[in-house]
């Protein structure tokens, strides 16, 4: 994936043309709010971020994205409790056939029974994070209209909490840049062991640089994806951010010959 860094390069070079600060400082000050920016532009998150990172706390972010699960799990999953064949049967016999297997755990006989009556709905004995991978999209999303009824229902629970265990786990692939420039990442993020990298080659004389990275594996797609775009917004901002400082800088000092 190429990034085109044109505005941020501008408006760094315009920013130290009007700063006094050592280049090498401007630009790990700058890594670490872009690590913090890119933390924040990584899912989850909602559309605030886009305007101003910053604007969103991390604690916010962990509830969407923990609602954001439930919503999935909800969205994808129900106890075979639900089934027409077994809550609103016709024959009453029906009814107390079918409550009978589940009382009995009984997934096969239940399975075989259903398919006798014709039932269409989609049936598994148990939810698990094989079949939730298999019925979301390249997002993450589970795809509309796919339901499916589980026969041991507490699995539905088991799944949401392992699910809710892995939430934060696409912004820990910042973390190593984090540490490395003083960000200060929450628990929920930093308990996962997301693949990451940072180099800072400030002290090269001839090409100063920083270079930071978040190696999860659909790290690329998220970066492409038209609705988050993680580092070129990030940049961008931060673009922003510096000429903004340079305009105030301006002002100020027009103000003070203006007296």
């Amino acid at each position: 994936m190429t990034l085109d860094t044109t505005a941020f390069d501008r408006a760094f070079a315009l920013f130290m043309k009007h700063s006094r600060r050592d280049a090498k400082l401007v630009l790990k000050e700058q890594a670490k709010l872009l690590t913090r920016d890119c933390a924040k532009l990584t899912p989850p998150f909602s559309k605030t971020v886009f305007g101003n990172p910053a604007a969103e706390p991390f604690s916010a972010q962990l509830k969407i994205g923990e609602k954001a699960v439930k919503n999935q799990i909800a969205s994808l999953y129900y106890s075979v409790k639900q089934l027409d064949i077994v809550k609103n049967p016709r024959n009453p016999e029906v009814k107390a056939a079918t409550t009978w297997m589940i009382e009995q755990g009984n997934f096969e006989v239940f399975k075989n029974y259903i398919k006798s009556e014709k039932v269409q709905n989609w049936i598994t004995a148990t939810a698990s994070e094989k079949d939730h991978r298999k019925f979301r999209d390249r997002r993450g999303r589970v795809r509309k209209r796919v339901r499916v009824a589980v026969f041991f229902e507490d699995t539905i629970d088991i799944l949401l909490q392992l699910k809710l265990s892995h939430v934060g786990k696409a912004k820990a692939g910042w973390k190593t840049a984090a540490a490395k420039f003083g960000v200060s990442l929450p628990g929920w993020i930093t308990r996962h062991s997301t693949a990451g990298s940072a180099t800072d080659d400030t002290e090269n004389p001839t090409n100063p640089s920083i270079t930071i990275q978040n190696l999860i594996p659909y790290a690329s797609e998220l970066a492409s994806d038209p609705e988050t775009r993680i580092i070129q917004r990030a940049l961008a901002f931060r673009a922003r951010a510096m000429i903004r400082q340079v305009e105030n800088y301006m002002n100020k000092h027009a103000a003070r010959f203006s007296l």
